[in-house]
C-alpha cells in the first residue's frame, strides 16, 4: 500500500512537471510570436530613426513588440519624417522611407511675404517635412484663398524639382545610367512607397564564380570613379 502511495506520489510529481514545462513553452512561443522583424530600406541609407530609445540606421533588421508606431528619421542636409507603422504579431515586412533633401526657405521672397501667417507655417512645415500629414494644417490650408493656395503649391512644386536637381548633383552617376559594359551593366531603378532609388549591378559571369568576383569589383571602381557618394545609394546585385 506503502509503495502504491509513492508511485502516485511519483507519477503526480511528474505530471506536475510536464504541465509546468508545457505552460513554459507555450509562454515562450507566446512571447516569440508577439514580436516581428522589421527592416525600414530608407534613402539615404545612413539616415537613422530611433524606437524605444534605441538609435537605428537604414536598412537594420530589427525586432520590435506589436503595436503601432509613430517613427521619426532624420539625417544632416535632409528633411526630417515621421512615418507611421503597424507592427501585426509575428508578421514581418519591410518598409520603403525616402528623406527629401532640405530646401531652406527663402523668408525674403515676395511671394512668401504676401502669405498670412498660417500660409507661411504651413510652407515652414513642408520645408521641414517634406510633407503635411497634420489634419489641423490640412484643414487650414483648404480654407486659404486661391491665391495663397497657388503661392503654397508653386513652392512645393519648385521643392520637388530642386529634389531632382539635387539627387543628380549629390549622386552625378546617375544622369549616365544605363551603363553597360561586356562584363557587368548598371542601371537604376525606383521602388517602393514613397520611391527610392535602387543600383541595379549585374555581372554578366554566367555562373562563373570568379569571373562574378572580378566582374563586380570593375563594377565598382567605376562607379568609384564618377561618384563618390554611390554607397550611400542602396546597391542590389544579380548574375546572368
Amino acid at each position: 500500500m506503502k509503495n502504491h502511495k509513492n508511485t502516485n506520489l511519483v507519477y503526480g510529481t511528474l505530471l506536475g512537471s510536464i504541465i509546468a514545462a508545457m505552460l513554459l513553452g507555450f509562454g515562450l512561443a507566446y512571447l516569440l510570436t508577439s514580436n516581428a522583424k522589421v527592416k525600414f530600406v530608407v534613402s539615404p541609407i545612413d539616415a537613422k530613426y530611433t524606437i524605444g530609445g534605441k538609435e537605428y540606421t537604414g536598412g537594420q533588421n530589427i525586432t520590435v513588440s506589436s503595436g503601432d508606431y509613430k517613427i521619426l528619421f532624420y539625417r544632416e542636409l535632409y528633411k526630417d519624417k515621421i512615418v507611421n507603422a503597424n507592427v501585426e504579431r509575428g508578421k514581418d515586412q519591410t518598409i520603403n522611407v525616402k528623406l527629401s533633401i532640405a530646401t531652406p526657405v527663402d523668408k525674403g521672397d515676395s511671394k512668401y511675404n504676401k502669405l498670412t501667417a498660417s500660409g507661411k507655417k504651413i510652407i515652414d512645415l513642408y520645408s521641414q517635412q517634406g510633407q503635411i500629414t497634420d489634419e489641423r494644417w490640412l484643414t487650414v490650408y483648404d480654407g486659404l484663398s486661391s491665391v495663397e493656395k497657388n503661392i503654397i503649391d508653386s513652392y512645393m512644386d519648385k521643392t520637388l524639382q530642386d529634389e531632382e536637381t539635387s539627387l543628380l548633383t549629390v549622386h552625378p552617376v546617375i544622369s549616365l545610367l544605363p551603363q553597360y559594359t561586356d562584363t557587368y551593366r548598371v542601371d537604376i531603378t525606383y521602388e517602393g512607397t514613397p520611391t527610392i532609388p535602387i543600383l541595379d549591378i549585374t555581372l554578366l559571369s554566367g555562373g562563373d564564380k570568379g569571373k562574378e568576383v572580378l566582374y563586380k569589383k570593375e563594377a565598382i571602381e567605376w562607379l568609384e570613379s564618377q561618384d563618390p557618394n554611390y554607397a550611400k545609394l542602396e546597391l542590389r546585385y544579380g548574375t546572368e
